[in-house]
């Protein structure tokens, strides 16, 4: 199925659209997802790369302490995490960052086809769900890009029920 624009937001290079079904925020915002292993065995295939919130923020802390100038917004999810850098990367290049980061492959392969990043920011027909902002790793960004992206994308998921603003 085709992603459909619903509106064109420039002050973040993306749009809000329809992917099959979903309210997604399209953007050259890199974003990472890694959904958890509930497998204690071992991780079993390309989706789960990581069983927790402190293995990922581990994975993140090795990235900016080579990285100084570069920093990850987290956000606890229903099945894992999503952190969006504070940086704007090629996606190529993103691509190749995420991999490093043991993100899920299945959601570089689509990042890559697409040359662009999606993140749901409304319901999952038939899941309930929250999301909670955890905090950054590393330095705040200093891209208008990213501020703009990270406050439209939390006035999404406040206005569809998926986050709450204390």
């Amino acid at each position: 199925m085709a992603q459909i624009v619903v509106k064109e937001l420039p002050q973040i290079s993306g749009s809000i659209a329809i992917n099959n079904g979903m309210l997604v925020l399209s953007s050259p915002v890199v974003m990472a997802d890694w959904d958890f292993s509930s497998n204690n065995d071992g991780l079993v295939d390309h989706h789960y790369t990581v069983h927790n919130t402190s293995e990922v923020v581990d994975l993140l802390k090795g990235r900016v302490n080579s990285h100084p100038d570069e920093g990850w917004y987290l956000y606890r999810t229903a099945g894992g995490i999503h952190a969006f850098c504070n940086t704007v990367y090629p996606v190529y290049e993103a691509v190749n960052i995420l991999k490093d980061l043991r993100v899920d492959g299945y959601y570089c392969d689509i990042a890559r086809r697409k040359g662009y990043f999606n993140v749901r920011v409304g319901p999952k027909p038939g899941r309930s769900e929250q999301q909670m902002f955890l905090g950054l790793v590393g330095a705040p960004t200093r891209s208008t890009v990213v501020r703009n992206f990270l406050a439209i994308h939390d006035q999404l998921l406040v206005r569809n029920g998926l986050m709450y603003m204390y």
